[in-house]
């Protein structure tokens, strides 16, 4: 009997690490690209800003380059250090993000930088930055 629990023991955690691991690597893929959206944001700005200097603004956008990336940095540890894992566990850890990446698409938009979700640059016009897989992933209970 004792033997039959301890391999229904094994049993049950190796299932769970099969559970945990596909929603963590999914999870992480969605940081990993997150993380790309937040430096092609920061170039953007960059350029933008050397061809049209405005400091405080500049200030504004880096700084909420830089409260997403902490908020990103967050939800990758909170995931990383998770025994067990849900969508709504990556969920939950991945909302702080949510709202600094939209104050943040919010600010370049208003700024000029880029072209809001869904619009075409046109040759010479705006870039659009692609959407942050956070937005969309995740974002509700499966």
């Amino acid at each position: 009997m004792k033997k039959l629990v301890q391999v229904a023991l094994v049993l049950a955690a190796v299932a769970g690490c099969a559970e945990l691991k596909p929603i963590l690597a999914d999870a992480l893929a969605v940081v990993s690209h997150d993380s790309e959206v937040l430096s092609t944001a920061q170039a953007l700005a960059d350029t933008f800003f050397i061809a049209s200097p405005n400091p405080a603004r500049q200030a504004q956008v880096n700084t909420a380059i830089v409260r997403a990336r902490l908020a990103l940095a967050a939800a990758t540890k909170a995931l990383r250090g998770a025994d067990a894992l849900t969508d709504r566990d990556v969920n939950n850890a991945l909302n702080e993000f949510r709202g600094a990446y939209f104050d943040l698409l919010t600010l370049l938009q208003n700024t000029g930088i880029v072209q809001k979700e869904g619009q075409f640059a046109a040759a010479g016009g705006k870039p659009v930055l692609p959407p942050a897989l956070a937005l969309e992933r995740f974002s509700t209970k499966r």
